[in-house]
C-alpha cells in the first residue's frame, strides 16, 4: 500500500505495556523506517513532553495507571493549543461507552488493537494513508447506523 508522502514524520505513542510499544514500533519501522517514535508509558509523561513539543499524530491507550487515557484525551483537547491534534485511541477495549466516550472527548479515530503483528501493520498504513487534511470527516466516516465505531483496516 502506497502512502507517501506522508503528512507524519513524528509519532507518539502512550502505552503502559513495553511489549505493545515494541510492536507498535517494529510495525511502524516496517511500514517506514524514517518514521520518529516517542513513546511514554504514562499519560503525565506525556503531558509534561506535550508543553515541550507537539506531535504530528498521538496514538493513546485508555487503560493506564494514573490518569488514564480517556482523561488524558480529556485535558489534550480541553487546552486550545491541541485542539487539531490527531488524536487516536488505541485501546484493547471493544467496550462501547469506552468508543463513545474516546469520540465524545475530541478523538479523530478509535482503534481496538489488532490481534496479529499483520495486522497491526495493515491497521496502521491504513491510518497513515487516510486524508489527513480533513481529520473531521475521517472522525465522521466512523459514525455509523446511528453510533460511533471503531476504525477498521479492511
Amino acid at each position: 500500500m502506497e502512502i507517501w508522502p506522508s503528512v507524519f514524520k513524528n509519532i507518539w505513542l502512550a502505552d503502559d505495556d513495553e511489549d505493545d510499544q515494541l510492536v507498535f514500533e517494529n510495525a511502524l519501522k516496517e511500514i517506514d523506517p524514517s518514521l520518529q517514535l516517542e513513546k511514554f508509558g504514562t499519560c503525565e509523561k506525556l503531558l509534561q513532553r506535550l508543553q515541550d513539543v507537539q506531535p504530528d499524530l498521538l496514538f493513546l491507550d485508555i487503560n493506564m495507571p494514573g490518569i488514564n487515557g480517556k482523561e488524558c484525551l480529556k485535558i489534550i483537547k480541553e487546552n486550545s493549543a491541541y485542539k487539531k491534534l490527531p488524536v487516536i485511541v488505541h485501546s484493547g477495549s471493544d467496550y462501547k461507552m469506552d468508543i463513545l466516550t474516546s469520540y465524545g472527548f475530541g478523538a479523530t479515530l478509535y482503534i481496538v488493537k489488532p490481534s496479529s503483528y499483520n495486522n497491526i501493520v495493515k491497521t496502521l498504513q491504513a491510518v497513515l494513508s487516510l486524508d489527513w487534511n480533513d481529520p473531521e470527516t475521517i472522525t465522521n466516516n466512523q459514525y455509523q447506523n446511528n453510533r460511533f465505531v471503531p476504525f477498521r483496516a479492511d
